[in-house]
């Protein structure tokens, strides 16, 4: 009874944190949509132009966010089963995707060699590397710099994502990974995001059988999550079909 009640005040909260966020960019929509007919009706050229331009930004909002609730809603349930993968490529493949993005803020990338396949699901596990790699330049230095490490022990590889940004107080390193909870925006390079991406990391590493925490660090941010090692990943696959 005490979990089911956990998981409804869980829910409850979940949905209010929905609803206000979703909120925010319908009431902009509303209000430069009311402008837009003003503008038009005057034929402000310039005015007309910004109102669209601020009816945009506010669509992509939305539309990032029912991506990133969509995405957690998915957390944990696996569409493919886990297959050998090589990282490194994986890497490259999850740094491509926000290229743009990094070469618009300057964002340069360190990634350590040789790093080693492992069995896991790819579009989840790029989907973690992509979150931490976005996150990680949102908190990056002005001369912003990430780098990408890997440490296996004898039960699991560890990946590092590394900013050279403000890091991360001690106090909220457990916040983090909490849905809809965000830093304070004075330490972030851009303000864009719902406060999802790491909540999504956690769950994918955890459906992974991995963990995902902070590490303490004098300069800058580090990410740390692990995925277990399979030594016979056949075995480990019917197991789960079992369940």
């Amino acid at each position: 009874i005490g979990q089911l009640e956990t998981s409804n005040e869980d829910l409850k909260m979940f949905g209010c944190a929905v609803s206000h966020d979703l909120k925010s960019p319908l009431i902009t929509i509303r209000g430069f949509v009311g402008m837009l007919k003003k503008d038009m009706a005057k034929g402000n050229t310039e005015r007309i132009q910004a109102d669209m331009q601020r009816i945009s930004d506010a669509a992509v909002k939305m539309e990032q966010l029912l991506e990133d609730l969509l995405a957690l809603s998915r957390v944990g349930r696996f569409t493919n089963p886990s297959e050998e993968v090589p990282f490194s490529d994986l890497v490259r493949e999850a740094v491509e995707m926000v290229g743009g993005d990094l070469e618009a803020r300057g964002v340069a990338i360190e990634i350590a060699p040789e790093l080693p396949p492992l069995f896991a699901d790819p579009p989840r596990l790029e989907t973690i590397l992509r979150n931490l790699i976005e996150n990680a330049a949102k908190y990056a230095g002005e001369e912003a710099q990430i780098r990408i490490q890997v440490d296996r022990n004898t039960d699991a590889i560890i990946f590092r994502v590394i900013d050279n940004g403000p890091g991360i107080p001690i106090e909220e390193s457990q916040h983090v990974f909490e849905s809809f909870y965000r830093l304070d925006d004075s330490l972030s390079r851009v303000t864009s995001g719902a406060g999802l991406g790491l909540a999504i990391c956690q769950g994918l590493v955890r459906a992974h059988g991995g963990d995902i925490w902070v590490e303490p660090r004098e300069n800058g941010a580090c990410i740390a999550f692990s995925i277990p090692i399979i030594e016979n990943p056949l075995v480990e696959f019917e197991r789960e079909v079992e369940q």
